[in-house]
């Protein structure tokens, strides 16, 4: 994902986090509440799991959110994953950035 360039996907968590975080302790959302939001079961399916995880690497990278400590860990299928090590994303909380909630606060109006 290019920088700034984000989709449909990348849109819906964007506004998913921004509604939740408006009443959340320091905007931060625990990843399966934003994932209930959005459709998902990603407590129960790997699949579900993985897109989320996926969409929020690439707008932690672009600079829209960031993530929070927490203990619970997404293990991320992907064909990467048989040519190196097991690799585990820790994802507890997610928040808006400043950027991010502009981004969300732009296209709302």
């Amino acid at each position: 994902m290019a920088t700034k360039e984000i989709g449909e996907q990348h849109s819906r968590l964007l506004r998913a986090l921004y509604e939740l975080g408006r009443n959340a302790t320091l905007g931060s959302v625990y990843v399966h509440r934003l994932g209930q939001e959005m459709g998902m079961n990603t407590v129960g399916f790997g699949r579900d799991r993985d897109e989320l995880a996926k969409s929020a690497r690439e707008l932690e990278e672009a600079g829209y959110i960031q993530r929070r400590g927490g203990r619970y860990t997404f293990h991320p299928e992907r064909e990467e994953r048989k040519q190196t090590e097991s690799r585990e994303e820790g994802y507890g909380y997610l928040s808006l950035t400043d950027e991010g909630r502009h981004k969300v606060e732009e296209e709302l109006l």
